[in-house]
């Protein structure tokens, strides 16, 4: 009986000796698995931290382009209605132009008419070309 008692005592102190064993290495799994949850914690806090300041960039970037876009639309319009003034007053010029030329025309005809062509010729020639020289230059 004492030896069956004493094996009974051996099993019983090996049994635990395993348990406290098992216990150990599971505290240990545990403290390596709390130790890697709190890494990937820090890397997803420190990814989040990056994105807003990249978020934040993005909106820097955008006002910034935002602007620039509105300066170059607002310049792309002033050069319209500069180029539509400019276009109505070469228009405005040319009729101009144009009357004259049917004024020396009428006044041309007229004085052939009269027989008094010489002088006229000679200032409708300077006329004409002084006309074709303006509106070859625009």
């Amino acid at each position: 009986k004492e030896m069956a008692a004493h094996q009974y005592l051996a099993n019983m102190i090996s049994l635990a000796e395993n348990i406290t064993q098992e216990r150990d290495q599971l505290l240990n799994l545990a403290s390596c698995l709390e130790k890697e949850k709190h890494g990937v914690l820090n890397k997803i806090i420190e990814g989040n931290v990056r994105l807003g300041k990249l978020e934040e960039k993005v909106k820097v970037y955008k006002k910034t382009a935002a602007g620039k876009l509105g300066d170059i639309n607002l310049k792309a319009t002033e050069q319209e209605k500069e180029f539509a003034g400019k276009t109505a007053q070469y228009q405005r010029e040319m009729k101009h132009l144009q009357r004259l030329l049917q004024e020396k025309q009428e006044s041309l005809d007229e004085a052939l008419q009269q027989k008094r062509i010489r002088p006229v010729i000679s200032s409708n020639n300077r006329f004409s070309e002084l006309l074709r020289m303006l509106t070859t230059s625009s």
